[in-house]
């Protein structure tokens, strides 16, 4: 069940990066749109830790703030919305994943490996694929 709802909600978090990129409204709008939605979707990844739940709270804030500031950044590119909404979920989940290993107390350097090959993969075919 764990497993389907973190499916879900990467799909969810697809979906609102798409048509918050789509959209091309201001970003002061999209920001704040991506900032608070992510947040909520961290931490619903990241509750499933055995840590209190302000700690989470605070990592999923974080996360947040992150997507939120990348979201800003993307806004000056002339991107395709389907280009925007990959590279924003690549972002969205390595930043969750790291937060979650940090939570853990599990970061090392395997997992830096993992996520930078990840993301080097995702890149490539972004790159080849997408418009």
């Amino acid at each position: 069940a764990r497993l389907g709802m973190n499916g879900l909600t990467y799909g969810v978090a697809l979906l609102l990066f798409l048509v918050v990129y789509r959209t091309r409204v201001r970003s002061i709008v999209s920001a704040t749109e991506v900032t608070l939605v992510s947040s909520l979707l961290a931490l619903e990844l990241l509750r499933g830790s055995d840590r209190p739940l302000r700690l989470v709270a605070l990592y999923a804030g974080i996360s947040g703030l992150v997507l939120g500031e990348a979201t800003w950044a993307l806004n000056y590119w002339r991107l395709a919305s389907l280009t925007g909404g990959l590279l924003l979920l690549l972002l969205f989940y390595n930043v969750v994943g790291l937060a979650q290993h940090a939570i853990q107390g599990r970061i090392n350097r395997r997992v830096l490996i993992e996520f930078g090959l990840i993301t080097i993969a995702t890149l490539a075919l972004i790159r080849d694929f997408a418009p």
